[in-house]
């Protein structure tokens, strides 16, 4: 979706104190990074790669950031959008301590889930991605802000575990013969040629030596079992990340969850024969916002949109 599909009409949008302003966290960060008090240099080369991740935000829709920003136009960021996570640990940052719990508060109650968390995981985004991103992303001591956000994460969750005492009823057990377990699968909309071609070139790059073309089908297959044995990374977990995500947001898979797919199946081993987990995918996408794509990427790129090119059977 468009960004300007997104903008609040002037008239009728009243901005709520804990909405996700985009436009005014920018502005934040640009006072910040010209305060002459702020002389250290990773401090300095941390503001100037947020303020070029909320640039690169805002104008890949075509959205005209300048007069965005001259006219001081909100720029509200839905927690559907796929950048929330980012945006939302940069907002953590800048966020006054003492407000931090009730604009997570706020967050919580309006979000809507997106690829890297359902609806009812705000939680174990805060915990697991956020928490990870802010240490990227803060200048100075971060270990304040980082104990106040894990101070509400561990509120949070003994209220769920009190609801759920509250709630639980005990349902009858399914039939033997009923299938108990959702079926997992990618979503894959590949060819087999297609899946052919991307193994030949994923050997390159990801793919550790002797993995074989039966074991790489297997992950697009249309209903995953749990492999048993996990095909072997030979990259680092972002280069992984970067790839699925890829692939997900070129519509050559189509499940949202894929990292979660991706754990339950044990499909995938990094290189210390350590199995890749969703938070290990969630974790290393939140690294490449923070500190730029994974070395290999642009292979990655080349190479899906040749997929893309070939004739679909």
């Amino acid at each position: 979706m468009k960004l300007e599909n997104r903008l609040p009409s002037a008239e009728k949008f009243v901005k709520h104190e804990y909405d996700i302003d985009v436009a005014e966290l920018y502005h934040t960060i640009l006072k910040k990074r010209n305060d002459p008090g702020i002389v250290e240099s990773r401090d300095l080369l941390k503001l100037s790669g947020t303020c070029d991740s909320l640039e690169y935000y805002a104008s890949f829709s075509g959205l005209n950031w300048k007069n965005q920003l001259k006219n001081k136009i909100p720029l509200i960021i839905p927690s559907t959008d796929n950048y929330y996570h980012a945006i939302l640990s940069i907002d953590l940052c800048y966020r006054t301590e003492s407000k931090i719990k009730s604009f997570l508060d706020y967050q919580q109650a309006n979000f809507q889930g997106n690829m890297y968390a359902e609806k009812n995981d705000f939680i174990s985004l805060v915990e697991f991605v956020c928490h990870k991103s802010i240490t990227n992303f803060c200048i100075g001591d971060s270990e304040k802000k980082l104990s106040i956000i894990m101070e509400w994460v561990r509120e949070q969750q003994h209220l769920k575990k009190e609801v759920r005492s509250i709630t639980f009823i005990l349902e009858p057990a399914p039939p033997t013969n009923v299938l108990q377990e959702k079926r997992l699968s990618l979503g894959c909309k590949m060819s087999t040629p297609q899946v052919v071609e991307l193994f030949k070139g994923m050997q390159k790059n990801l793919l550790a030596e002797g993995t074989q073309l039966s074991s790489f089908e297997m992950i697009f297959d249309k209903e995953l079992k749990v492999f048993e044995t996990p095909i072997h990374c030979n990259e680092s977990n972002r280069l992984l990340a970067y790839f699925f995500d890829r692939l997900y947001q070129e519509h050559l898979i189509t499940n949202r969850n894929w990292k979660s797919v991706i754990e339950k199946c044990r499909m995938w081993k990094n290189a210390s024969s350590k199995l890749i987990t969703a938070n290990d995918l969630s974790v290393a996408i939140s690294e490449s916002t923070g500190y730029g794509y994974p070395e290999g990427h642009k292979e990655i790129d080349s190479l899906i949109s040749n997929i893309k090119r070939l004739r679909i059977e």
